[in-house]
């Protein structure tokens, strides 16, 4: 499973074209909980446009927001329910930063963005295909030590994505192979099975990286190698229970080979499941 590179916090848009977006009239995913009591919640704006994603995880609490027209996100962490935010919490966690010069699509999908981080810079380009799906994603960061650039590349077959790559000089360091069974993504947005067989982090939930696989994955395979050498292999499968309009209720994460590290989750797993909530 990968734990990507890409970060992406808040940002300033030139060529936003999104602004006449008609209201969705799919089911929008409104709660994510699961069986370790994490929570993850969605406020929409009247386009139904994600404005603020909160994720309660492991005791700690993350937060995107989001702004249109220029597009603008904001992605921080508190460590209490009580603390208040200030620019300072973006650099007091090595992931976050501050970001500045992004681009985006006519369709609102970030195209590009550099992220001022507490040591160093990262410059992000994201290319997409005719769909909207991300098909290649170049990040590289420098800083008064390093520099070192990461590529993701991604393929993908009859709207779903099936092979994903990550390298960086050393060459090929990860690679996933997804499998799909019949369970269609009706929201047309990440669940946490999605998540894992992209990536982990919580941006991947705004909607404004390019859309996701047409159905839920029901297999993901991830393949990590040293100096080009396999070295260790993770599978795990994902199956799904249904409400009266076939929504997905539950969703079923199971690792029977040995536990594997899920970040969003916070928690060492074999079986895990994850309970979702709509809006109509």
């Amino acid at each position: 499973m990968a734990a990507t590179p890409f970060f992406f916090v808040s940002c300033n848009d030139d060529d936003d074209n999104n602004s006449e977006n008609k209201t969705v009239e799919t089911p929008q995913l409104l709660e994510l909980s699961d069986s370790k009591g994490d929570l993850m919640f969605y406020t929409y704006d009247s386009k139904d446009r994600p404005v603020q994603i909160f994720l309660y995880d492991d005791g700690r609490y993350q937060f995107v927001k989001l702004g249109y027209n220029p597009l603008k996100m904001t992605k921080y962490k508190l460590d209490s329910e009580d603390s208040e935010y200030d620019e300072q919490t973006l650099f007091d966690y090595d992931e976050l930063g501050k970001i500045s010069d992004i681009k985006t699509d006519k369709n609102g999908n970030i195209t590009s963005c550099k992220v001022t981080k507490k040591k160093g810079v990262v410059n992000a380009k994201i290319t997409y295909d005719s769909q909207q799906h991300p098909v290649k994603i170049v990040h590289s960061y420098t800083d008064d030590e390093w520099s070192s650039t990461d590529i993701a590349e991604l393929k993908w077959e009859k709207g779903n994505m099936i092979h994903y790559t990550l390298t960086d000089e050393a060459g090929l360091y990860l690679e996933s192979i997804v499998e799909y069974g019949n369970a269609k993504n009706i929201t047309g947005q990440a669940t946490y099975g999605l998540i894992l067989a992209y990536w982990n982090d919580l941006e991947y939930f705004t909607g404004v990286l390019g859309k996701l696989s047409n159905n839920l994955p029901s297999k993901v395979t991830t393949k990590y190698y040293e100096d080009k050498v396999l070295t260790d292999t993770d599978e795990y499968n994902i199956s799904y229970s249904y409400g009266d309009n076939d929504d997905v209720v539950e969703e079923y994460i199971d690792n029977d080979k040995e536990d594997f590290w899920v970040s969003h989750l916070g928690e060492h797993l074999k079986h895990y499941t994850v309970y979702h909530g709509y809006r109509k």
